[in-house]
């Protein structure tokens, strides 16, 4: 039977919520292997099945108690000890803390003691106790646990990635996946200020918006600035009084992942996007809600695979690995750092060029965009 129920978190702080919910997650998870062997840093090879067992708060009626115990089976039928000790941003390393886990827990061959907090600063503490203590401690922080995760989810059945990306989320909304601020990053940080790049970028786009004729492409209702959900640009609302998913499209810079949890193509590197964007609770009848009803339309599945092969278009209907954010139905990025320029003429000649691929694909447009006769 499961140690742990993922409906059953009963604790109050946070840092017990949190490893309760990451421990919670390893034993429900597939592909524990993978997963595991990067908790160790793959000091061992670990069994298929991992075997995991979990404990939490595991006492030896000592004067410490880690977090958590991870029981894993190594590969040659062997096995592993990972004891647990977590830290979020509320609470700061307790480094004698550490040396009493590591003298009442990890004396065997084969126990060491997992330490995940989410400051990259802590690993140099790490190391210095490293280096007393036989390399006992592997030191991760919940940035790297995030970004382990999200990269096994790309090959996880659809229930584990659901939980693996759900895990990041709920990172994401405790402030645990957050990187630290470098003196280079503080740097180009003022640069940004001093440039006033934002003001330009936000002309630029306003005259793109301002001087296309879009009654040639659809019937939009009106159009506005939009600086949210990780994105700064303009965005489209078609006349709801013709088009039945509530469809709207964006045009803009792509900045942060966090509300549409779409990876960047190069990482950490804003891009020039487009979005095609649905209500996912929009009713097509009683009982079908819109993407339901997209992806029974045969044409219409094979318009987005036209965008895609032809045009370098993504799409979440088919692809539900991509995003779990059921608002972005099509999409078409570019990095910043792939452009150029940044000019009116180039940033209006693509976004024209998106709108005539879209309109030149005859089920997708006349399903999502054709304006009634």
């Amino acid at each position: 039977m499961a140690t742990t129920n993922i409906f059953m978190n009963a604790y109050k702080k946070p840092e017990d919520k949190l490893t309760y919910n990451f421990l919670c997650l390893i034993e429900h998870m597939e592909n524990q292997k993978a997963f595991c062997e990067f908790l160790i840093d793959n000091k061992f090879e670990l069994s298929e099945s991992a075997d995991v067992e979990i404990e939490l708060q595991p006492s030896n009626q000592t004067d410490s108690i880690p977090d958590g115990k991870i029981f894993l089976r190594t590969s040659d039928d062997g096995e592993c000890l990972l004891f647990f000790e977590n830290k979020t941003h509320r609470m700061q390393l307790d480094i004698k803390q550490l040396k009493r886990h590591l003298k009442n827990y990890c004396q065997g061959k084969n126990t060491f003691l997992l330490v995940i907090t989410p400051r990259d600063s802590d690993e140099g503490s790490v190391d210095s106790l490293n280096k007393q203590y036989d390399n006992k401690i592997v030191f991760k922080t919940w940035d790297q646990v995030a970004e382990k995760l999200k990269h096994l989810a790309e090959n996880l059945e659809h229930l584990s990635s659901f939980l693996a990306r759900q895990f990041v989320e709920y990172l994401c909304w405790e402030f645990e996946y957050m990187k630290e601020i470098s003196s280079t990053e503080i740097n180009d940080c003022c640069d940004y200020f001093k440039t006033d790049i934002h003001f330009t970028i936000r002309s630029i786009l306003e005259g793109v918006a301002s001087n296309i004729d879009f009654t040639q492409y659809c019937s939009i209702s009106s159009k506005e600035w939009d600086d949210k959900d990780g994105r700064m640009g303009y965005k489209f609302i078609l006349n709801r009084k013709y088009y039945r998913y509530r469809q709207w499209f964006f045009y803009g810079i792509y900045y942060n992942t966090k509300n549409h949890r779409i990876e960047f193509i190069k990482k950490g590197v804003p891009e020039l996007a487009f979005f095609f964007d649905v209500d996912p609770n929009i009713k097509v009848n009683e009982y079908t809600k819109c993407r339901e009803h997209l992806s029974q339309n045969g044409d219409f599945i094979r318009a987005l695979g036209n965008l895609k092969k032809q045009h370098g278009f993504e799409e979440s209907l088919t692809n539900n690995k991509i995003t779990t954010n059921e608002y972005r139905l099509l999409f078409k990025r570019v990095p910043l750092t792939d452009l150029e320029n940044f000019s009116y003429q180039d940033v209006r000649e693509r976004f024209e060029k998106i709108l005539s691929q879209l309109k030149n694909e005859e089920a997708f447009y006349q399903e999502m965009m054709a304006p009634p006769e």
